[in-house]
């Protein structure tokens, strides 16, 4: 049986990267302003997070349900037998439940996984999918196995301004307001299926050092079952300086000597909600590839 491994650019996977692999990607779409650009194809990430500090109207869409219907039946037509879809976590993006009522077309050929990850944490889900496709698995037991694998995975992340989680309804504008008057940077943390606030900092750089170090209080509380090598950090930042994104690599490598570090823009489509200038580290096991 060929099964495919399918996700979209929420994955921090890019397009180079998945026809070198073989990983079928969905690109995303973004509006600036009132037109529609295309991740990877005729936007950059940089170009993405200078027009959100110059304050350009700025949010995410979805694909096209003929687009994905499509794709799908494209990879089919290649000669695959089932299709794995990864898309983002259920929490942040109707992606998840969009894909499931398409794939009822599909009598069962098309699976839609939510493990309740994004960008880096995706990253893994995706190439564990991959392995376990090569080892014979059928797109069913991928997804159960993904599924079942949601708990080990974390994002922390903080956000220079809460405009853009605002603006999502993610966060009320009076807490906003207080925050940005303030100086208060919250962190919080993404894993399984909630969203919760940690801790608060005054200041992004204090906040960096905070976030750090709570990802190595979890890390220690939740996988020190698991060798060293089974453990991956992300590093996913929007930040519109290179430097700052080298200072942070290095402050994580510092933390994490012994740990695979993986360090990525945020995608377009992410870096929407949370603007220019934000930043966050993740961990995840990987699975027996």
């Amino acid at each position: 049986m060929k099964v495919a491994i399918m996700t979209d650019t929420n994955s921090s996977i890019t397009i180079e990267e998945g026809q070198r692999d073989g990983i079928f990607l969905m690109t995303m779409p973004v509006i600036i302003g009132e037109k529609t650009y295309i991740e990877g194809v005729n936007l950059s990430t940089k170009e993405l997070y200078q027009g959100m500090a110059e304050g350009v109207s700025v949010k995410t869409s979805q694909p096209s349900p003929q687009d994905i219907i499509d794709m799908w039946q494209g990879i089919l037509d290649e000669g695959y037998d089932e299709i794995v879809y990864i898309p983002m976590t259920l929490t942040l993006s109707s992606s998840y439940n969009t894909a499931v009522s398409f794939a009822q077309e599909f009598d069962g050929k098309v699976q839609v996984v939510n493990n309740y990850r994004l960008s880096s944490m995706l990253y893994e889900a995706v190439y564990d999918a991959k392995a376990y496709a090569e080892k014979g698995m059928s797109a069913k037991e991928i997804k159960e196995k993904l599924e079942s694998e949601s708990k080990n995975s974390f994002m922390v992340l903080t956000v220079d301004t809460l405009k853009y989680l605002k603006e999502g309804g993610r966060v009320p504008a009076s807490k906003a307001l207080i925050a940005s008057l303030a100086n208060i940077k919250p962190i919080l943390i993404l894993h399984e299926a909630k969203i919760d606030v940690v801790k608060k900092a005054r200041g992004l750089n204090m906040a960096k050092n905070k976030l750090i170090a709570y990802v190595k209080e979890k890390i220690e509380e939740l996988y020190s079952e698991y060798e060293p090598e089974r453990i991956s950090i992300g590093i996913i930042d929007t930040f519109l300086n290179d430097e700052d994104s080298k200072d942070l690599f290095e402050k994580v490598k510092k933390i994490f000597p012994n740990l695979k570090i993986m360090a990525r823009q945020a995608p377009c489509s992410i870096a929407c909600h949370v603007g220019a200038n934000a930043l966050a580290v993740s961990a995840t096991v990987i699975g027996e590839r």
